[in-house]
This record gives C-alpha cells, sequence and structure tokens, in this order.
C-alpha cells in the first residue's frame, strides 16, 4: 500500500508518515516518479492491491470470479492510455488449478516495462 501514490501523498513528508517498508531515499524515489502522473496509474495500483486484499489468506473460490471486475478495469485504463497489455502466454504456465488458485510463483519482472529496461 505505501507504493501506491494516493497512500504516499496523504503525507507531507517522509518524516510525517510511518513507513515500513519505504526508506527515505525510495520515498523521495517516488514521489519524484509520481509526480506529474495522472490519476490512472493510482488506478491501476490500487486495483492490483484490490485483487490481492480480495484473496489474501485463502483459496481463489470460482476462478478468482471477482478479480475480473478489477482486471476490467485496468484494461479499460490501458486502452484509454493507448498501452498494450502484457501477452498472458507469458505467465500461462502458473495455472489456476495449482496452489488454491495462486498459480506457481515467478518474477514478474519480464512483464513490466519499467523493470525490465
Amino acid at each position: 500500500m505505501e507504493y501506491i501514490p494516493k497512500y504516499l501523498f496523504e503525507f507531507n513528508d517522509y518524516e510525517s508518515a510511518d513507513f515500513e517498508y519505504i526508506d527515505k531515499d525510495k520515498y523521495l524515489k517516488l514521489v519524484e516518479i509520481y509526480k506529474g502522473v495522472d490519476d490512472s496509474l493510482n488506478q491501476i495500483l490500487l486495483a492490483i492491491r484490490n485483487i490481492e486484499e480480495e484473496y489474501a489468506y485463502s483459496s481463489i473460490p470460482e476462478y478468482g470470479k471477482i478479480s475480473l471486475e478489477y482486471i476490467d478495469e485496468i484494461l479499460a485504463i490501458l486502452e484509454k492510455n493507448n498501452i498494450q497489455p502484457p501477452d498472458p502466454q507469458l505467465i500461462a504456465f502458473s495455472k489456476f488449478s495449482e496452489r488454491d488458485g495462486w498459480g506457481e510463483p515467478f518474477d514478474g519482472t519480464k512483464l513490466s516495462i519499467v523493470l525490465k529496461g
């Protein structure tokens, strides 16, 4: 949650917040990265967080039906901003039928246009 702009910008400075996972250098970098970014990034990150929270500490029933609403929201934002979503085949090896719906863990760096840079 600390990485989501909505939460990060609730505070005027690093010292005002009680971050658990973000040190001051990371805070300053995130503020710089997020400065001037419209609310689309915030909406996408909140939707991802909502998916995680929906099924945290449980198995995922009904093929994660609820998460599909959040995914549709993310896809609509990407389409509106002319951003191609990642190819689902890149994670096809991680099946819903494995690990109570969570699939096999993997390093998602190769899916990120930011991180793989």
